[in-house]
């Protein structure tokens, strides 16, 4: 099988790279997801619509999270949810990342 929930493998690691390297970092996200669609084209999976990329980033996130013991007191919002999916990259590529702030501020 060489697709993800209908997305070839090629689209997807780029769908998830430019989550780490540049969405991440965003408060616009909306935006950001419209445009990168325009420009995924064939030989890609061309992609419909800009909630295709939030719905497998939040999917990839949703995947680690579901993997780990969260406290029952811990709230699996989106800010946990990204900082641990931030934290596993950087920890698999060993690139440091520094997590700003005083804890549940996020």
């Amino acid at each position: 099988d060489t697709c993800i929930n209908g997305i070839e493998y090629t689209t997807y690691s780029l769908i998830l790279s430019l989550a780490v390297c540049y969405r991440a970092r965003l408060q616009e996200r909306v935006e950001f997801d419209r445009r990168i669609v325009k420009h995924i084209k064939l030989p890609l999976t061309p992609l419909d619509n800009h909630e295709i990329i939030h719905r497998e980033v939040d999917r990839c996130h949703d995947i680690i999270i579901d993997e780990m013991t969260v406290g029952a007191n811990i709230a699996r919002n989106t800010a946990l949810k990204e900082n641990v999916f931030m934290m596993f990259v950087c920890i698999e590529l060993k690139i440091p990342l520094f997590v700003i702030g005083k804890p549940g501020s996020s």
